[in-house]
């Protein structure tokens, strides 16, 4: 018997879907989703693209907004999440060898319209390099 994903599950795979078709639109290549490494498998990279040389690490956030809502992509970006995202990146590149390529960290925001505002689209919201420092 198989059940029924649950809705924040069903609406973080709908969001992570439409960021992976935003970014290949964008020109950027699709190399994995939902990675994780071999050894730790609570970490896990949502989207690892590739524009021209460099590697694209996409970290997804998906919300439904409802009209007294407010969400950008950087709510939500604890320190904590920052730090366990360098360390699946790190893994990352020593699994596939690609530690000498140039890197970069995005977050993207899939805003889906709620109660109160069922006649927006779909709002994504692109965030690049969010880990420079």
């Amino acid at each position: 018997m198989i059940q029924a994903m649950p809705g924040h599950l069903r609406l973080g795979r709908r969001g992570e879907d439409l960021a992976a078709e935003f970014l290949r639109r964008a020109g950027m290549r699709i190399l994995e989703r939902n990675w994780r490494p071999e050894k730790n498998a609570s970490l896990e990279l949502d989207i690892v693209a590739q524009e021209g040389d460099t590697l694209i690490f996409a970290e997804v956030k998906s919300r439904t907004l409802n009209i007294s809502s407010s969400f950008t992509a950087l709510d939500n970006f604890s320190a904590v999440k920052r730090k366990r995202l360098r360390k699946a990146v790190a893994m990352y590149l020593f699994q596939t060898q690609s530690w000498r390529k140039p890197c970069r960290f995005d977050l993207i925001c899939v805003g889906f319209p709620g109660e109160g505002r069922e006649t927006e689209k779909i709002r994504i919201d692109h965030y690049k390099n969010v880990l420079a420092e």
